[in-house]
C-alpha cells in the first residue's frame, strides 16, 4: 500500500501569487467567475512549489480525479501546458488593457486608482516577484527592475529568477549555479518542454529547438497529438524559428555566402535589409553567376533593361538545369 503523502498549507503570499498570475479564473476551461481552487498538478499535497500549483475551477479538478467511465482524465502533462499558456495569456490581456488605460488616464481616475490600489497591496505584504509583474504589466519598467532585485535579494527560487531575468532581456546575469540547478531538475524529469523552453530563455536557441523537436517526437510516438502541436505552436510563437534564421544569416556572412545571406533575409522578412544588402554587394553579385541574384539586384536598382536581361538569364538556366537533369 502506498504511503499518504502528508497535506502542507500553502504559504499565503504564495497561493495569492498563483492566483494573481491567473487572474483567479480555472486555466482549462477559462470560465469567469468560477468558484476556483489551487490544485497540486503533480498530486503531492505537499510540493507547493509555484510551478506545481493551477488554479482549477471544481469541475475541472473534478477531471483530473477521473480516469474511467465516460469522463476523460485530465493529466498532469495536459494541466501543466493550459496553465502556462493561461498564465502567459493574462500577462498579455494585462498588457493591453494598461495599454488602453493609459490612453484613458485622463479621463478615468477610476483605473489610475486600481493600479495604485494593487501596488499598495503588494507592497504591504512585501510581495516583490507580484509588484515586479504588476509594473511590468503597466510598462513601468523601472519599478519593474526595482522590484525584481527585491524579490531576487528577498530569496527567490530558481525558476523566478530565471523567468525575471529573461523578462529584463538579461539572462546573461543569471548565475551558473542556477541555470545548472534548473537544467538538471529537468533532465531528472525527463521534462523537455520546459528543457527547451529554458535554453529559448538563454538565447540556447539551437538546443532549444532540439530538445522541443525531441518533445514533439515524443508526444506524436507516444499519441499525445495535443501536446505535440502545442510545442510545435510555442515553438513558432516565442520566435525560436526567426532566432535560428538569424543565427544562419550570421554563419552566411562570416563565409561571404551572398545566396545563403540573400534568402535568409527573404525568409525572415527583413526587407529594407535585403535591399541594403544587393547594393552594398552589387560589385560581388554582378560578377557572380547567380542569376536569381543578378534578377533581385536589378530590381532593387529598378534598371528595366538589366532586369530584363537577368531574366532571360535566369530562364535560359533554368531550362539547361532542366535538360541536365534529363
Amino acid at each position: 500500500m502506498s504511503r499518504k503523502k502528508n497535506r502542507q498549507s500553502i504559504p499565503e503570499e504564495l497561493a495569492a501569487k498563483v492566483l494573481f498570475v491567473s487572474d483567479r479564473v480555472c486555466c482549462v476551461c477559462r470560465i469567469k467567475k468560477k468558484p476556483v481552487q489551487i490544485h497540486h498538478i503533480d498530486e503531492d499535497p505537499s510540493n507547493n512549489s509555484f510551478e506545481n500549483l493551477a488554479v482549477l475551477c471544481f469541475d475541472c479538478h473534478l477531471e483530473t480525479q477521473i480516469s474511467g467511465g465516460f469522463h476523460r482524465k485530465l493529466n498532469a502533462e495536459q494541466v501543466t501546458l493550459y496553465r502556462s499558456d493561461w498564465i502567459v495569456r493574462v500577462a498579455r490581456l494585462r498588457v493591453n488593457y494598461s495599454a488602453e488605460a493609459e490612453a484613458h488616464r485622463q479621463d478615468s481616475f477610476f483605473d489610475f486608482e486600481i493600479v495604485t490600489q494593487l501596488a499598495e497591496i503588494f507592497r504591504e505584504k512585501r510581495a516583490f516577484d507580484l509588484l515586479a509583474m504588476h509594473y511590468d504589466s503597466i510598462g513601468n519598467m523601472e519599478l519593474r527592475d526595482k522590484y525584481i532585485e527585491l524579490a531576487i535579494n528577498n530569496g527567490l527560487d530558481d525558476d523566478g529568477v530565471i523567468y525575471f531575468r529573461h523578462l529584463q532581456g538579461q539572462a546573461h546575469l543569471l548565475p551558473t549555479e542556477i541555470i545548472e540547478r534548473r537544467i538538471e531538475k529537468l533532465q531528472e524529469n525527463d521534462d523537455l518542454f520546459n528543457l527547451g523552453r529554458l535554453y529559448y530563455n538563454l538565447g540556447q536557441y539551437e538546443k532549444a529547438l532540439e530538445t522541443l523537436c525531441l518533445n514533439v517526437i515524443d508526444s506524436l510516438e507516444s499519441g499525445n497529438n495535443f501536446h505535440a502541436a502545442y510545442a510545435i505552436k510555442e515553438m513558432v510563437e516565442e520566435g525560436v524559428v526567426e532566432a535560428l534564421f538569424t543565427i544562419a544569416l550570421k554563419e552566411a556572412r562570416e563565409s561571404n555566402d551572398l545566396w545563403q545571406q540573400y534568402r535568409t533575409l527573404q525568409e525572415l522578412g527583413w526587407y529594407t535589409e535585403i535591399a541594403d544588402f544587393l547594393k552594398s554587394n552589387q560589385k560581388e553579385i554582378e560578377a557572380s553567376d547567380n542569376s536569381a541574384l543578378h534578377v533581385a539586384l536589378a530590381d532593387v536598382l529598378q534598371d528595366k533593361v538589366r532586369y530584363k536581361k537577368a531574366i532571360e538569364k535566369d530562364a535560359l538556366m533554368l531550362i539547361e538545369s532542366e535538360s541536365s537533369e534529363e
